[in-house]
């Protein structure tokens, strides 16, 4: 992909007339403009209503202005501020989403941008739904999320829930729902320079602009980012722009455009054989010219009227293409590279219609209904690529894939006396896949998923400070068309059926003045469950192939504390424990009993907050995270090894002064030791002939670094 200096000069322009246009808006930003006051950077007690069982804060499809009904949230949602993330010094989303219950990141890439994250133990990345602004940014292709494409500079907010919600998400929702509520124009006008460095070559700019005048505003942000990386061949470049505009048509009525571009090149070490992280160090690597280009344009339009007092109906519409080209290199194969060259157009939109009254005795009832769609056209090319010359030497696959999904929903919601709440919602999904290959015809057997998909839920405030609550919910997620369709010698399958899960919880919420505690109990089963199997390996199927595992679980619980220990510390700690098993035997292996690898059993995370003067935050964060099976040892015993257990530490302050922030931090204090992700490597292999050795792969972490932020606001 070609650099686009575009972004850069356009950042820079608009930094520097931030001031000019400041001074235009002196005489208004000294009438418009609140008092400063100290921001609560742990977030406030949990007050915030929830409705049982749903992901958004507004409980809606959709966004929605009006009122909630059940007075408690089930405990599995977390809520992480603008003010948290900048505090923590994350860098990208997942790194943003670290300390929430239930959510473990690994990473078999090794450039830290592209981690797979676990929800509650379904870790392949692909179980959970992430949304900005009603629209699905996970990728018709593979159901992932492309994190670098996702800037956090436009993140007001992210809300978080573990556990399945198909019934108003559809396909994917099993593990649980990222909604990223994005940031808008604020009245006056306001802006922010900031530019930070660090270790391993780190540095970045950013810049964000609010306008709003009577009724119509606008928000804009922008980021350049640049690391070399701790390990060869990990430099990550990202640029991305944002802007959104508001227009309040009536009292009644507001119609915003948002538009995203992001772009980023992105260098992919990948993990490395235990016997050469040894004898090379954590900084070598096996790929030393594997690298992925990213680009994508986001566009969506949104509308909400109010038709009468207790009915809202709010839709959206979107156009998003993402485009990739990535170059990957094995170890035995000498003289090419692999070559992707990838393009997906999707469009789609949702509708949604609110009704919220309130009716006899204490009673208030809501309905909402609604349907969305989406299309996508997926374009690949795949290329075998000369490492001598770096051009192809021909071409090896070329496909065209088309995915179509319709989706109808309805949730029925009701509470007495702001005290007990209950829901129940139901959806209805028809997924159709296509595609065209020339080379692997057997794979092109078109593919049709229909689903119903249901959730119910209750709430009781027995005292005014203490809750309980209680769900059931029915969820599944569709093959995807990397699953079905793959390279038969990289495990396509176009037989697969689509996994189910019922999913169980139950939750107590203790709310006491400066203090909240959270615990839920957690249960998915799951049929069908999709996973790359080693064993079944033919003449076609060289590594092994997608299949169907049968049945699995996952059981556990979350434990959640935050509160003040004195007027000037603050506290947060959460604790997750998860066993996550296979139920039944693959037809090659007996794997019943075993542990799905990467969950780990046990994670802990914890924080400090010290605020010994007004204008000045010191955090000190830990993360444990206990061992893990290695990837691919669907029977744990292959070689008997485990990705160890680690425990980091991260320590940042921030001081203010006058509308400037300076911030330092040190990530991983103790220069803990540790790898971030593991896979299998048995022996005797193409990798390693010695059949004495058993060689495994791991992805080692950065050892400590150090950063500096300096940012100011007007």
């Amino acid at each position: 992909m070609k650099r686009s200096s575009g972004i850069k000069i356009w950042l820079w322009i608009i930094v520097l007339l931030m001031g000019l246009v400041n001074s235009l808006w002196a005489e208004d930003i000294s009438t418009d403009k609140k008092e400063d006051a100290s921001p609560n950077v742990l977030g406030e007690l949990v007050t915030r209503v929830f409705d049982l069982g749903n992901i958004l804060v507004s409980g809606k499809r959709l966004g929605s202005p009006l009122s909630d009904f059940v007075a408690e949230s089930v405990s599995s949602t977390s809520v992480v501020t603008n003010e948290e993330i900048e505090l923590s010094g994350a860098k990208n989303l997942p790194q943003a989403m670290q300390e929430v219950p239930g959510v473990v990141i690994s990473d078999i890439i090794g450039n830290g941008e592209e981690p797979t994250l676990d929800f509650r133990g379904f870790n392949e990345g692909q179980d959970f739904v992430f949304l900005l602004g009603g629209v699905k940014l996970n990728e018709p292709k593979s159901n992932n999320i492309n994190f670098p494409l996702i800037p956090l500079s436009l993140v007001e907010r992210l809300e978080v829930s573990r556990g399945g919600a198909s019934f108003l998400y559809g396909e994917g929702a099993m593990g649980g729902v990222t909604n990223i509520v994005a940031r808008g124009p604020e009245p006056g006008f306001h802006g922010r320079a900031r530019s930070f460095m660090g270790s391993f070559g780190e540095w970045g700019q950013n810049f964000e602009v609010s306008a709003k005048e009577d009724r119509v505003g606008m928000f804009m942000t922008g980021d350049l980012y640049h690391t070399q990386g701790f390990r060869q061949n990990t430099s990550v470049e990202k640029e991305d722009l944002y802007s959104k505009l508001v227009w309040d048509v009536t009292d009644k009525s507001q119609v915003s455009v948002a538009a995203l571009y992001a772009e980023a090149h992105l260098d992919r070490s990948g993990s490395i054989r235990e016997s050469r992280l040894r004898s090379l160090g954590p900084e070598a690597t096996e790929r030393p010219r594997n690298f992925s280009d990213l680009d994508t344009n986001l566009i969506t339009a949104d509308g909400k009227l109010a038709l009468v007092d207790s009915v809202v109906l709010s839709g959206n519409v979107f156009s998003r293409r993402t485009h990739e080209l990535s170059v990957a290199n094995f170890a035995t194969f000498e003289t090419f590279d692999n070559e992707l060259d990838l393009t997906v157009d999707t469009w789609g939109g949702a509708l949604q219609i609110d009704h919220s009254k309130p009716v006899l005795w204490d009673f208030t009832e809501g309905i909402l209904a609604g349907a969305d769609y989406s299309n996508s056209a997926i374009d690949e090319e795949d290329f075998d690529r000369s490492k001598a010359t770096l051009e192809r030497l021909g071409q090896t696959v070329d496909s065209e894939s088309d995915k179509e999904s319709t989706g109808v929903f309805s949730k029925v919601s009701l509470s007495w006396n702001e005290k007990i709440g209950a829901y129940y919602g139901i959806r209805y999904d028809n997924i159709e896949f296509k595609n065209t290959d020339i080379l692997n015809p057997d794979n092109n057997l078109p593919s049709v998923v229909s689903k119903i998909s249901h959730a119910v839920g209750i709430s009781y405030e027995a005292l005014e400070d203490f809750a309980i609550s209680g769900a059931w919910s029915k969820s599944f997620r569709a093959p995807t068309l990397a699953d079905l369709y793959a390279n038969p010698a990289f495990g396509g399958n176009p037989a697969l059926k689509p996994e189910e899960a019922s999913n169980y919880e139950v939750g107590m919420k203790l709310a006491k003045k400066n203090w909240t505690i959270s615990h839920t109990l957690f249960m998915s089963h799951l049929t069908n469950e999709i996973g790359f199997d080693p064993n079944l390996i033919d003449a076609a199927h060289l590594f092994g192939r997608n299949n169907n595992f049968g049945k699995t679980e996952r059981y556990g619980s979350e434990t959640f504390v935050e509160g003040r220990v004195l007027p000037w510390l603050k506290a947060r700690a959460s604790h997750t424990a998860i066993q996550a098993l296979f139920k039944s035997n693959t037809p090659t292996a007996e794997i019943s009993g075993d542990h799905i690898p990467m969950v780990p059993r046990n994670r802990f995370t914890s924080s400090l907050l010290a605020q010994p003067l007004k204008d000045l935050d010191i955090q000190l964060s830990m993360l444990s995270v206990s061992k893990q099976v290695l990837t691919n040892d669907l029977t744990n015993d292959r070689n008997g090894r485990r990705l160890p257990a680690y425990t980091v530490f991260t320590l940042k302050t921030i001081y203010r002064w006058k509308g400037w922030e300076l911030a330092f931090e040190v990530k991983n204090l103790f220069d803990e030791h540790y790898d971030i992700g593991g896979s299998l490597g048995a022996a005797p292999s193409p990798f390693n002939t010695d059949p004495t050795v058993e060689d495994n792969f791991f992805v080692p972490a950065p050892g400590r670094s150090y950063g500096g932020t300096v940012s100011c606001s007007f």
